[in-house]
């Protein structure tokens, strides 16, 4: 841990903000504790679905897993922002899709290329509406 001299500076991501919903103490306050002074670059996540997959659109994906709950899997790397994207595609669909937690991404694309994993959101989008 630094001194809080000013003089350190921190390039972050968005685990940052979220690390204090996933862990119970993780000895800091993203609001409070941090002071950002510029943006350095924006991402744009998005959903894919493996070829066998009948759903085209994610309104298509949605009705699917309403109509089928627990039968989807969604893949992604535990604790990284594909995971929490796939937590709230869940939260605001209102739909029961299994999370299939990988610890690194090439199991996980190995999985989801063979149809094992049918959706992952390691390209998940950020907007579910």
């Amino acid at each position: 841990m630094a001194d809080a001299d000013g003089y350190t500076l921190v390039q972050v991501n968005s685990a940052l903000s979220y690390a204090p919903v996933l862990y119970p103490n993780p000895g800091y306050d993203p609001v409070k504790s941090f002071v950002p002074v510029g943006l350095l670059a924006t991402w744009t996540h998005v959903l894919v679905a493996h070829s066998s997959v009948a759903a085209n659109t994610l309104q298509e994906l949605v009705t699917f897993a309403k109509a089928n709950p627990g039968k989807l899997n969604i893949g992604s790397p535990i604790g990284n922002p594909p995971h929490i994207l796939a937590e709230m595609l869940r939260m605001e669909t209102g739909t029961d899709i299994n999370d299939v937690l990988y610890r690194q991404m090439p199991q996980l694309i190995t999985d989801f290329l063979a149809g094992r994993s049918k959706y992952t959101s390691e390209l998940a989008s950020q907007s579910f509406r």
